[in-house]
């Protein structure tokens, strides 16, 4: 029997994923979890773990993400299997990078997830053809940018400087005081990286900046 954990905040999800996965003979649905602080407690506090755990993204109070990180430092053998509705570049990274040993999209259909539990308890990577597709967009994207400097983008040394304390997790209020310049300046400097980079939001910016290992 493989043993398997649903951490999903939705019930009607949860339950669903139970039903559907029960109907095959193999698999016993151990535990569900309402949000990532539950399910790290149920590793923490039990003796018999999953082999596999469906992992949702996006809960209150600690992430998949986060979840993830801390259910593999406490149990490094369980396979955790994201079961997600992003295919948001940054949240592939960032669930890889936390330990996740496949990505899924929850559309997909009963028999390729179980397909996929069975693929990550035997070692293999299960990926949505759709996430497999941004991550080779990832992988081919960093390679081509990976000898690029800011000011190849167009980016002045003000806005250089900007990005180094935007990435630091700055409010523009205390990016605005160190320059010596308004918060609607900064605003401004801010849309234009952003437009300069293709990116929209402080993760992209921090994982660009990572992956080309600027500023260090």
């Amino acid at each position: 029997m493989i043993r398997i954990a649903i951490v999903d905040d939705q019930q009607i999800i949860r339950e669903s994923l139970e039903r559907v996965l029960s109907f095959f003979s193999d698999i016993e649905v151990l535990f569900l979890a309402e949000d990532g602080t539950e399910a790290v407690k149920r590793i923490a506090t039990t003796t018999e773990h999953p082999h596999v755990l469906l992992m949702d993204l996006s809960m209150p109070v600690l992430d998949g993400v986060e979840a993830t990180r801390q259910i593999k430092e406490i149990a490094p053998g369980i396979h955790i299997l994201i079961l997600t509705i992003s295919e948001a570049e940054t949240h592939i990274l960032q669930a890889i990078q936390a330990g996740a040993d496949g990505y899924l999209l929850k559309d997909e259909e009963p028999r390729r997830i179980y397909q996929a539990i069975l693929d990550a308890t035997q070692g293999r990577m299960p990926l949505s053809p759709q996430i497999a597709r941004k991550t080779m967009e990832m992988i081919r994207k960093t390679a081509a940018l990976s000898s690029m400097q800011p000011a190849d983008y167009g980016l002045t040394k003000r806005e250089i400087q900007l990005l180094q304390l935007l990435i630091s997790g700055k409010s523009y209020t205390a990016m605005a005081e160190e320059l010596s310049i308004s918060p609607h300046t900064v605003r401004r400097h801010t849309e234009r990286i952003y437009q300069k980079l293709s990116i929209h939001s402080r993760a992209e910016a921090g994982y660009l900046v990572a992956q080309n290992q600027w500023f260090t």
